[in-house]
């Protein structure tokens, strides 16, 4: 039995929250805060009577440390799932130190303002000692380890499909296959289409910097930085087909390289159709992708406010995530050691319906058709 806080409910919330309800038997009581008390209202109208699971609704602003503490106080869960954006990990850390509550998370924390002077000091720090340039890393929730151990909470990072299951099957591996891994690639495949000329496969502004940053990979102890979508290569995914992947910068690299002793590469390489690259391509051709100033980010916000009205075109959770958790989503990860080879495809499957799969519509990850580049082709890589 457990009582838990789940603040956030856009695309990966509703599916997190939805799982939750179809463990009832763990998950017995939930809370669904969010900016957007009336999104909270609309679902749990939507899971009431598919579930056991008590639910209950209120209003919060994430950026704001007060508000947090006061509703941790006031319903006092036994842990508070993270499922907002990666802006808001700080302050919602904050709240749970200063509640005594347990802390989980899916992404690692990421600034808003790429301006602020005192965030932008200790990040360009950090890429002249480390080597890489993305705008996201664990540093500042690492930062964290102490005053959680000291107040005898646990904060768990990165707990979602990757990060989270990569980080997952490469502990099991070396803890119950391998004397010593020496690489792991993993390779992250949206399978299918669904019908739309663009959607990205979670919170679109998010997405948007991830891809269109520039990638890296961890090899012989330091950072290699590559040119955003500079490594192209493919792969032939059981029941799925040969599809265009990219070499990204991905948080799990980090932690990986952090945590498995003797590792001395890693990569991570995504899927993505000609048509998300060519939308992609225009978004950043005519400044929407731009991070630098506080109007470009009002743009951008109010752009991905329509885009969710419309549902057409950036991200529909009900077409989109659900297949990505549910469905079509396969995790392959490469790992090699002294003895050889092993490569193994991951599938995550729907539990059983419960009736609540049914609220679902199933559709597609973002992915589109083609396999033509846009402009020059990058290098191309077979596995």
């Amino acid at each position: 039995m457990s009582r838990l806080l789940i603040i956030g409910c856009g695309g990966v919330a509703q599916v997190a929250i939805r799982k939750c309800c179809q463990n009832s038997e763990v998950f017995t009581e939930i809370m669904i805060a969010s900016r957007t008390k009336s999104k909270c209202d609309d679902l749990k109208a939507k899971l009431e009577g598919k579930t056991s699971t008590k639910i209950e609704t209120a209003k919060v602003d994430a950026d704001n440390v007060e508000e947090l503490k006061e509703l941790i106080s006031a319903y006092k869960p036994d842990a508070v799932l993270n499922v907002a954006l990666p802006y808001q990990d700080l302050t919602i850390m904050d709240a749970c130190l200063a509640c005594g509550v347990d802390y989980i998370d899916t992404a690692n924390y990421e600034c808003e303002d790429t301006e602020d002077p005192k965030w932008r000091a200790i990040y360009e720090k950090r890429c002249k000692e480390l080597g890489f340039t993305a705008y996201f890393d664990y540093s500042w929730q690492w930062a964290y380890q102490e005053k959680f151990k000291e107040a005898g909470l646990t904060a768990i990072l990165g707990s979602g499909f990757d990060p989270g299951v990569t980080s997952v099957y490469s502990a099991y591996a070396l803890k119950h296959y391998f004397d010593e891994i020496h690489t792991i690639d993993i390779l992250d495949c949206n399978g299918g289409d669904h019908g739309y000329p663009f959607a990205t496969n979670f919170n679109p502004e998010i997405n948007l910097r991830e891809v269109s940053a520039n990638g890296s990979y961890w090899t012989d102890g330091h950072w290699v930085e590559t040119k955003p979508m500079e490594w192209r290569a493919q792969y032939n995914f059981d029941q799925v087909g040969e599809k265009d992947m990219y070499l990204l910068h991905h948080e799990e690299i980090e932690s990986i390289a952090k945590n498995i002793p003797g590792i001395k590469r890693i990569r991570f390489f995504m899927t993505f159709g000609q048509s998300y690259l060519t939308h992609m391509k225009c978004l950043e051709d005519v400044g929407m992708l731009r991070t630098e100033n506080s109007f470009t980010r009002r743009r951008m916000r109010y752009w991905k406010r329509c885009s969710w009205r419309t549902s057409r075109g950036f991200f529909h959770p009900q077409r989109n995530l659900p297949t990505r958790v549910f469905a079509t989503a396969i995790f392959t990860m490469r790992i090699s050691s002294g003895k050889g080879i092993i490569s193994a495809a991951f599938w995550i499957l729907s539990l059983p319906d419960m009736e609540i799969r049914n609220s679902i519509s199933p559709g597609r990850c973002s992915g589109g058709r083609g396999r033509n580049s846009c402009g020059p082709r990058p290098s191309c890589r077979r596995f």
